[in-house]
């Protein structure tokens, strides 16, 4: 690609960190020319000029901030439910088998990277480096579907909790169908959907990080309490959920699907070889994190652990605030997610070639049909929270977390470190994420459209 496109995009991703604001560097997005040649490429509100002495650049600790933050989102929230498909002895297990297998493939994304004579490498410029443009079309699919799918899943927990509360508070006055809270956020979100200024998200993305810590602290808590209250719910709770299991695969891998942050990540660091360390310790603490959050939560509620755990809280004050402290957290977090979508659909159709008020026009209706489609999905769905992440993290996560690394180690450039082991694991690989993420899709859309009754499963 010409040096000046590289440049722009060496620029944007010093000026986008995840210590300020980290979206586009968490997807490990690359911009197509369309974008980097726009006369109005400074949308984004981030500041192009290099800081005095050159980027900015990112300690170690900052880096295993980073990381964690890169896995712990909503779908932790899921995690007790993926254990109860699972089993207290299967879920925990294989989410440690999980978390190996996507830890060797982030390393191995690091390693092929390492080789390409490039200052900067995305996700995608690695995948039509190695696998030619069809590489970087299958990266750039499975990126905005992932994206898409997460926004969708922020709507349907917003309207199961901001229902829920309302009704719980008004006392069964006011019972508001998912719906219609769906229908109400949507017209909420097109102001935020039309922003050309990320900074203004600066500040609610920070709101948003605190909604989630406060939100795992509280489950932690009520789940605590249940079990000191009335013991483990040993009647209904049960060591391998064989029918089910294929469920939890895709609800684990949407929790560890974080590996489009590496890359971007490791061009921050003040010292890039120590990446790989750590992220191993970062990945050994989320380990922990998510197997101690999904047993503890499945041993205080049993079967009846919800695909949204909020739901199994006890009913009360503090429960409600955080429910909906957390769901305008979630609310607030949508058009970060959303922005890298609107710019690639955006620059596919041209639309950053075009000016003045065609210009404008385009991009508003583009954006305002993306959110209507996120919003009909949303409501279609119901309340199926923990099958709808599943699918996501089967379908598009998948390929993601463990078909493209290994795919990408396979084809390096640089292969006089390869062995017929390490080859021969790369493509088990392939296969299990292949296999797997089929199987899981599977039995999610069975499930799916059964039509589990327990609600918001």
């Amino acid at each position: 690609e010409p040096p000046e496109i590289l440049e722009e995009r060496s620029r944007l991703i010093w000026n986008a960190q995840m210590n300020r604001l980290g979206v586009f560097d968490f997807l490990g997005l690359e911009w197509t020319p369309d974008n980097l040649e726009d006369p109005d490429y400074d949308l984004l509100g981030l500041d192009q000029r290099p800081g005095p002495g050159g980027a900015p650049k990112q300690g170690d600790v900052a880096t295993f901030v980073t990381c964690v933050k890169a896995f712990v989102g909503i779908g932790i929230l899921s995690l007790p439910y993926a254990v109860a498909k699972g089993g207290y002895l299967a879920g925990p297990l294989f989410l440690i088998f999980i978390a190996i297998i996507a830890h060797h493939c982030m390393q191995s994304l690091i390693k092929a990277a390492l080789k390409i004579p490039a200052r900067r490498v995305s996700f995608g410029m690695l995948g039509k480096r190695l696998l030619g443009p069809w590489g970087k079309r299958y990266v750039d699919c499975s990126i905005v579907a992932s994206q898409v799918g997460f926004c969708i899943a922020y709507l349907i927990y917003i309207a199961g909790n901001v229902s829920a509360v309302v009704c719980q508070e008004t006392h069964g006055e006011v019972c508001l169908s998912g719906t219609t809270v769906i229908t109400a956020t949507g017209l909420l979100l097109v102001p935020l959907a039309l922003l050309r200024d990320l900074k203004a998200l600066e500040i609610p993305t920070l709101m948003s990080n605190f909604a989630l810590l406060g939100g795992i602290a509280w489950v932690f808590v009520c789940a605590t309490v249940e079990i000191q209250d009335r013991g483990a719910v040993e009647e209904t709770v049960v060591a391998v959920n064989w029918d089910e299991l294929p469920i939890f695969f895709g609800l684990a891998v949407f929790t560890f699907e974080g590996i489009g942050l590496m890359l971007p990540i490791q061009s921050v660091m003040l010292t890039p070889d120590h990446l790989p360390d750590i992220l191993r310790v970062a990945m050994v603490f989320l380990v922990s994190l998510f197997v101690a959050f999904g047993a503890l939560c499945y041993f205080a509620w049993g079967a009846h652990t919800n695909g949204m755990v909020t739901f199994n809280l006890r009913p009360g004050k503090i429960t409600s605030f955080l429910r909906l402290f957390y769901a305008l957290g979630v609310f607030l977090t949508y058009p970060m997610q959303m922005m890298p979508v609107f710019q690639i659909v955006e620059g596919k159709l041209g639309i950053s070639k075009m000016e003045g008020r065609a210009k404008t026009c385009s991009t508003n209706i583009v954006r305002l049909s993306l959110v209507t489609l996120t919003c009909a999905i949303g409501a279609t769905v119901g309340d199926q929270f923990g099958l709808f992440l599943s699918l996501v993290g089967s379908v598009c996560c998948t390929s993601l977390a463990f078909i493209l690394p290994a795919l990408f180690h396979l084809r390096r450039e640089d292969r006089s470190s390869a062995t017929a082991k390490g080859d021969a694991f790369d493509r088990f690989t392939v296969g299990f994420g292949a296999v797997a993420g089929f199987v899981s899709m599977v039995f999610t859309l069975k499930s799916f459209f059964a039509g589990e009754s327990a609600g918001h499963r």
